[in-house]
C-alpha cells in the first residue's frame, strides 16, 4: 500500500496483561496532495482512551513552525517545529477543538477510539490557506 493515493495507519492496542503491543489492523484514508497553513479539528479523547492530534510536514525543504490553539481549558504544547517530512503526535484525554496554525503547508489528522474501533480523518482546512503539494 504504497500508492500516492492512500494514506495508511497501523493500529496497535497494549493489552492489560501484557507489556507487548500488538498490530490489529489498519486505518486508511484516502491521500491528498494539499497542505494548510490553518486547520480546525476536534480530538475526541476520553480518560482511558485518549484521541491522538497527528500533525504532518510534507515539505522536503521547509520546516513547519507549529501552534496550536484552543479556546477549551487544555493543557497544549508550546509552539514547535517539525522538520521537512517529519510527524507529531499529540495525545489528548479529553474532547477539544484546536487550531493548528503553521509557517508552511501541514496536514493534520485526528485519530480516536469509536465503537468499531480505530478511526482517523483529516481535520478542516480552512479556505485561502491552501497549498498544493508538488513532488
Amino acid at each position: 500500500l504504497s500508492a500516492s493515493y492512500v494514506h495508511v495507519s497501523l493500529v496497535n492496542s497494549l493489552f492489560e496483561d501484557s507489556s507487548e503491543i500488538t498490530v490489529t489492523g489498519i486505518d486508511s484514508l484516502p491521500a491528498i496532495e494539499y497542505g494548510s497553513t490553518y486547520w480546525l479539528t476536534e480530538v475526541f479523547g476520553s480518560s482511558g482512551s485518549p484521541g491522538k492530534l497527528v500533525i504532518v510536514n510534507p515539505s522536503l525543504r521547509s520546516i513547519a513552525s507549529i501552534n496550536l490553539l484552543t479556546k477549551d481549558e487544555v493543557v497544549l504544547p508550546d509552539s514547535f517545529e517539525l522538520d521537512p517530512g517529519d510527524r507529531a503526535t499529540l495525545e489528548l484525554d479529553t474532547r477539544v477543538l484546536i487550531e493548528v496554525e503553521s509557517s508552511s503547508p501541514v496536514i493534520v489528522v485526528r485519530e480516536w477510539s469509536g465503537p468499531k474501533g480505530w478511526s482517523s480523518d483529516y481535520g478542516i482546512s480552512v479556505e485561502d490557506t491552501v497549498v498544493s503539494i508538488g513532488r
